[in-house]
Protein backbone atom coordinates (compact mmCIF):
# COMPACT_ATOMS: atom_id res chain seq x y z
CA UNK A 1 0.00 0.00 0.00
CA UNK A 2 1.23 3.47 -0.87
CA UNK A 3 1.32 5.92 2.05
CA UNK A 4 2.73 8.99 0.28
CA UNK A 5 1.18 10.95 -2.57
CA UNK A 6 2.72 10.02 -5.95
CA UNK A 7 1.53 13.14 -7.79
CA UNK A 8 4.30 14.66 -9.92
CA UNK A 9 2.59 17.42 -11.87
CA UNK A 10 5.30 19.53 -13.47
CA UNK A 11 7.90 18.48 -10.87
CA UNK A 12 10.41 15.65 -10.86
CA UNK A 13 9.72 14.59 -7.27
CA UNK A 14 6.46 13.32 -5.84
CA UNK A 15 4.29 15.41 -3.50
CA UNK A 16 4.89 13.16 -0.49
CA UNK A 17 1.76 14.14 1.47
CA UNK A 18 -0.32 11.45 3.19
CA UNK A 19 -2.64 9.68 0.73
CA UNK A 20 -6.39 9.30 0.77
CA UNK A 21 -7.14 5.73 1.92
CA UNK A 22 -7.20 3.38 -1.06
CA UNK A 23 -5.63 5.89 -3.48
CA UNK A 24 -2.14 6.90 -4.54
CA UNK A 25 -2.77 10.65 -4.16
CA UNK A 26 -3.35 13.13 -1.35
CA UNK A 27 -6.66 14.96 -1.04
CA UNK A 28 -5.27 18.06 -2.76
CA UNK A 29 -4.19 16.14 -5.86
CA UNK A 30 -6.84 13.41 -6.04
CA UNK A 31 -9.33 15.45 -8.09
CA UNK A 32 -6.60 16.79 -10.34
CA UNK A 33 -5.91 13.22 -11.39
CA UNK A 34 -9.49 11.92 -11.25
CA UNK A 35 -11.50 14.95 -12.33
CA UNK A 36 -14.86 14.87 -10.64
CA UNK A 37 -17.60 14.20 -13.18
CA UNK A 38 -15.21 13.22 -15.97
CA UNK A 39 -16.91 9.84 -16.43
CA UNK A 40 -20.17 11.62 -17.23
CA UNK A 41 -18.39 13.73 -19.84
CA UNK A 42 -16.80 10.67 -21.39
CA UNK A 43 -20.19 8.91 -21.59
CA UNK A 44 -21.68 12.01 -23.18
CA UNK A 45 -18.79 12.17 -25.67
CA UNK A 46 -19.28 8.47 -26.47
CA UNK A 47 -23.00 9.01 -27.10
CA UNK A 48 -22.23 11.97 -29.36
CA UNK A 49 -19.61 10.00 -31.29
CA UNK A 50 -22.03 7.09 -31.72
CA UNK A 51 -24.70 9.43 -33.06
CA UNK A 52 -22.22 10.87 -35.57
CA UNK A 53 -21.17 7.37 -36.68
CA UNK A 54 -24.85 6.43 -37.13
CA UNK A 55 -25.42 9.51 -39.30
CA UNK A 56 -22.29 8.72 -41.32
CA UNK A 57 -23.51 5.16 -41.91
CA UNK A 58 -26.91 6.45 -43.00
CA UNK A 59 -25.34 8.94 -45.42
CA UNK A 60 -23.07 6.22 -46.84
CA UNK A 61 -26.07 3.97 -47.50
CA UNK A 62 -27.91 6.84 -49.23
CA UNK A 63 -24.89 7.56 -51.43
CA UNK A 64 -24.61 3.86 -52.36
CA UNK A 65 -28.30 3.78 -53.23
CA UNK A 66 -27.97 6.89 -55.43
CA UNK A 67 -24.96 5.40 -57.21
CA UNK A 68 -26.90 2.15 -57.83
CA UNK A 69 -29.72 4.23 -59.35
CA UNK A 70 -27.24 5.75 -61.78
CA UNK A 71 -26.53 9.12 -60.26
CA UNK A 72 -22.97 10.26 -60.94
CA UNK A 73 -21.45 11.68 -57.80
Amino acid sequence: MIDECTYLGEHTTACGCATVPGRSYCEAHLWLVYRQGSAVTRKKDTRTANAVWDLQAELDSIVEELIEEGMDL
